[in-house]
């Protein structure tokens, strides 16, 4: 289980359900992290409509220019498909 089992999360991985929170409303969403799997992103592809960027950072030195120029990359793509 992951983190949070102890705190009654739904699904495995404690930071999956904030990704998704509402369905109805498909609001692009971003999560960066050093511990997304490819397990994450197969759930954020069921439970999420919108667009959703889950960008991996290193984990031994966190987020990295790159990391930013990615993440703003995207964001402006997203803004343009509005």
């Amino acid at each position: 289980m992951g983190r949070a089992a102890h705190l009654g999360a739904p699904v495995p991985g404690w930071q999956r359900p904030a990704v998704a929170p509402e369905p109805s409303a498909p609001a692009p969403a971003v999560r960066v992290d050093d511990e997304i799997t490819d397990i994450d992103r197969a759930w954020v592809a069921v439970h999420h409509p919108g667009p959703a960027l889950l960008h991996r950072v290193d984990p031994r030195r966190g987020p990295a220019d790159h990391d930013y120029t990615a993440v703003g990359a995207w964001l402006r793509g997203v803004a343009g498909d509005v």
